[in-house]
């Protein structure tokens, strides 16, 4: 454990890689820039932690619809925060009715303390991260490109932000439908 030197050795090499192999706005090339800016940052050196997270904001934000996960993780990064914390934030928004979550039973909302399988545990994750996504701050959403959008008339389930790039582009996703 604290092998930093070496991780970002390893980073730096598969990002060479990568950037042969890829085109200039690929999502995984975003995710080397984001796992070389931890191993900076652990080593205490945050202008070039910080310089690589504001390269992966970059292709995010041209790159993604607004409910990728990417997102998420860009998010949390940016606070100095787990997946864990997030988890327990939501959770206790859930508690306080903030958040509702009815994926396993349609006619109940889900408590944080009900035990459930692992499938159904990430399909309430994954509504809870929406939940959370949809009350950030226009000022807390990062790639900046991501504020501010029209939101798309199919809202999350739009197939089209999956398929064409600049759809994703254009529109927020991160809402409901209102067109059926």
């Amino acid at each position: 454990m604290g092998e930093y030197s070496k991780a970002l050795s390893s980073h730096e090499r598969s990002l060479e890689i990568r950037k042969i192999a890829l085109p200039p706005n690929h999502p995984d090339l975003a995710a080397s820039y984001l796992n070389i800016g931890t191993a900076y940052g652990k080593m205490g050196e945050y202008s070039k932690a910080l310089s690589h997270y504001e390269k992966a904001q970059e292709i995010f934000g041209t790159s993604l619809p607004p409910t990728h996960p990417y997102i998420a993780l860009n998010f949390l990064t940016n606070h100095n925060a787990t997946m864990r914390e997030l988890l327990i934030e939501c959770c206790r928004r859930l508690d306080k009715r903030e958040f509702t979550c009815t994926n396993i039973d349609r006619n109940h909302t889900v408590p944080s303390t009900k035990i459930v399988c692992y499938k159904c545990a990430l399909k309430i994750f994954k509504e809870l991260v929406y939940q959370f996504r949809i009350s950030m701050k226009q000022n807390d959403i990062l790639p900046i490109t991501m504020r501010n959008r029209e939101n798309c008339y199919y809202g999350k389930q739009c197939r089209t932000q999956y398929t064409k790039v600049s759809h994703a582009q254009k529109y927020n996703h991160a809402c409901e439908q209102t067109k059926f």
